[in-house]
């Protein structure tokens, strides 16, 4: 009932998620927002972003690093931007989005180190905002890791990208520069650090005044509720999440297992099967764990080969293979060819969707779909199904014609 009653449309139009009743900072404030709106007020909010040289944050380099401090009126009180000069060749990918050369990081560059010590010093207990800021604090931190530096000394953090989800689920999407035309932000994004950061700096004001005040006194109500009843989870996914920072990932998944009673779960329901399944996860965890690589990056690694994984986990190997995984598994990674298939009417978009008249949501899937492939797209489609002809999907119909070939 309580599941229920926290998926509610009033509970998300106060912009409450499930999560939040395990978040340490929004069970203490009884608020996920309250450090935001305490930070902005005592112009302690720091919005920064970073270019590097490809997408892998274990292993790829930050070219460019720009942050900004708001004052409590969401002026840019102090600003910080610099160029890094990496030791890796920056990624044709990366080169052609944010226009950055070799040539021009070894002329304006400094050295890493100094520069991620300067921008920590910069960013020291501030709270921290970004769109999308969990790839920008992924990378900062390894690279940190990697240069034997400490760790950004910061409280929390807030992702613009997740307060629109929260707040305005139904847009078309969420990508920066979107969001930037419907706030109408003097600042546009344009894949460069600064420019981006500044167009985050003004959408998150907007989110604040429109939508975070707003309903700040009904969802303290709503997180009031329910804090007693998900305490204990909480306390467990605490100290969870201190031990990943330090164990490697095959230990943490055994801390897991033992913290939740999970395997005394399954025992008492005759289930041995999970039982064998979580000892092969926990063994596969082991082979495949980089110890070269920080437990940090070592666990988002790990997480990368479960993404991938089949239902006997084919994927955790390191066999050479196709993964066929589903459009929501796909998201937020990348892969040089993409094949789509299935893309007839009635299929992709579904039934139920052309029944109802509303393709919106089948639509942004298509998207995400789409924009996985690095290199190549292939989209297919049958024409005879069930003995029955097949109409191709009029998502197919949709794009421009002068980019698709047809063999």
């Amino acid at each position: 009932a309580a599941i229920r009653t926290i998926s509610s449309q009033e509970y998300r139009r106060a912009g409450v998620r499930m999560t939040d009743y395990l978040d340490p900072a929004a069970r203490e404030a009884g608020d996920p927002f309250a450090s935001l709106l305490d930070a902005l007020a005592a112009g302690n909010i720091v919005v920064f972003d970073v270019e590097s040289t490809g997408l892998d944050t274990a292993h790829d380099e930050i070219v460019q690093i720009a942050g900004v401090r708001l004052a409590p009126d969401g002026s840019i009180a102090e600003k910080f931007m610099r160029y890094l000069c990496p030791t890796q060749p920056i990624s044709k990918g990366a080169e052609d989005t944010h226009h950055l050369t070799m040539a021009f990081l070894r002329e304006h560059g400094e050295a890493p180190a100094a520069v991620l010590r300067d921008f920590c010093a910069f960013a020291a207990g501030s709270v921290i905002v970004g769109h999308n800021v969990t790839y920008d604090l992924r990378i900062l931190g390894s690279q940190l890791a990697r240069l034997g530096l400490p760790p950004l000394d910061y409280p929390v953090y807030f992702d613009t990208l997740d307060i629109f989800r929260r707040f305005h689920p139904n847009l078309p999407n969420h990508r920066l520069e979107y969001l930037g035309q419907v706030c109408e932000v003097t600042h546009a994004s344009s894949h460069d650090a600064f420019d981006d950061i500044c167009a985050t700096a003004e959408i998150l004001l907007y989110a604040i005044e429109h939508d975070i005040r707003p309903t700040a006194a009904p969802r303290r109500a709503c997180m009031e509720k329910y804090l007693d009843i998900f305490a204990p989870l909480a306390e467990k996914l605490t100290l969870l999440r201190v031990q990943a920072a330090e164990l490697r990932p095959w230990q943490t998944l055994g801390q897991i297992v033992l913290e939740t009673g999970m395997a005394d779960y399954y025992k008492k329901r005759h289930e041995e099967n999970r039982i064998e399944n979580l000892r092969d996860l926990f063994r596969r965890a082991k082979e495949l764990d980089d110890k070269e690589l920080p437990p940090v990056d070592a666990v988002y690694q790990f997480l990368r080969y479960t993404t991938l994984s089949t239902t006997d986990l084919d994927a955790l190997t390191k066999k050479k293979k196709i993964p066929i995984i589903t459009i929501h598994q796909a998201k937020g990674a990348e892969f040089d060819d993409v094949f789509l298939a299935g893309l007839q009417q009635g299929t992709f978009p579904g039934l139920p969707a052309l029944k109802k008249k509303d393709t919106s949501e089948e639509k942004r899937l298509f998207y995400v779909a789409i924009t996985r492939a690095k290199r190549q797209l292939f989209l297919s489609w049958c024409q005879f199904r069930y003995g029955h002809y097949q109409h191709e999907s009029e998502f197919i119909r949709a794009l421009p014609q002068d980019c698709v070939r047809r063999v």
